[in-house]
């Protein structure tokens, strides 16, 4: 099942250049560009520009793009579940980008968060959770 921000309880306030510079403690040219990028305002040659990316066997806009902002912003890589993905920051609690499955829009929160959020809309539905 793919869960929405509305599901989880989610605010859906659309990720700004300060919200890049507060998170990731980037420059404003830093976050210029990552917030390009999620705005799909960059093109696949610049894109390919990040290192993962340009590894890619499969070209996937929407994971390259994550690709491209794991490299930009400093993270330590994309990793996920099949509810949702987000750039590793190395803190379960730490704020990160977050995209749920089916949804180009990434936004701002804590990948346990999420995680606890969707355990509980599943162990009310009588899910198991992917833990």
């Amino acid at each position: 099942m793919s869960y929405t921000k509305r599901d989880l309880k989610i605010r859906k306030k659309k990720v700004t250049r300060k919200d890049l510079e507060s998170v990731f403690q980037v420059t404003p040219e830093e976050a210029k560009k990552a917030l390009r990028a999620i705005n799909g305002d960059i093109s696949d040659h610049e894109l390919y520009q990040a290192p993962k990316v340009s590894q890619l066997y499969h070209f996937d806009r929407g994971y390259a793009v994550q690709l491209f902002l794991d490299h930009v912003l400093g993270t330590m890589g994309v990793e996920g579940t099949r509810d949702y993905s987000y750039l590793n920051t190395g803190d379960t609690y730490s704020s990160t980008l977050v995209w749920l499955e089916g949804d180009n829009a990434p936004f701002i929160s804590t990948w346990g968060d999420v995680q606890e959020a969707i355990d509980m809309l599943k162990e009310k539905e009588g899910e198991e959770s992917c833990w």
